[in-house]
């Protein structure tokens, strides 16, 4: 028989494994690095479970405004991991011994994606954000735990109440 203490671990350990599946069913996953970062830490009977900053935009999107000096690297390993499709970008001048191109026609193809992009999060927010957000990758999944904890935890203390009873006879 679990103690409250350890079915309340139990429980936020597999709401925190659920969470990471949600990411992957949904298709929010792209390099894995916002799964692989949930973790669970308990500390004197408080549990917290932690992702990595920005987790919270899996739901709600990115606002408009500042982005990071590397948004386009994010953006460029975030279009490889999903295997976007971009058209070349061939060069219109040839090269020769004073000029030769910087980028490959791929890479330009990439970079032109990411700046478009780049720009279109800072004016505008991310699609997810323009959307509305969404509430089915943590927040649906913490609100079953909570649920399942309040609706089990009751069982446990009365069934510990009961043992404790017949040990005291």
């Amino acid at each position: 028989m679990l103690t409250p203490e350890q079915y309340i671990a139990e429980a936020i350990n597999e709401c925190a494994i659920n969470i990471a599946k949600r990411l992957d069913e949904t298709g929010t996953t792209a390099s894995g690095k916002t799964r692989d970062s949930i973790r669970v830490e308990i500390t004197e009977n408080v549990y917290t479970i932690f992702g990595r900053a920005y987790f919270g935009t899996v739901e709600t999107g990115r606002k408009p405004g500042k982005v990071p000096a590397n948004m386009m690297a994010i953006i460029k390993e975030w279009a490889i991991a999903k295997k976007i499709g971009l058209n070349p970008i061939a060069y219109t001048r040839q090269p020769s011994d004073k000029w030769q191109p910087k980028y490959t026609p791929e890479e330009r193809a990439l970079n032109a994606f990411a700046g478009a992009v780049a720009h279109k999060i800072a004016t505008e927010g991310s699609s997810l954000y323009r959307d509305g957000g969404r509430a089915d990758i943590y927040s649906e999944e913490i609100r079953k735990t909570m649920d399942k904890i309040i609706n089990n935890l009751g069982a446990i203390f009365r069934t510990e109440i009961i043992e404790s009873i017949k040990l005291n006879k």
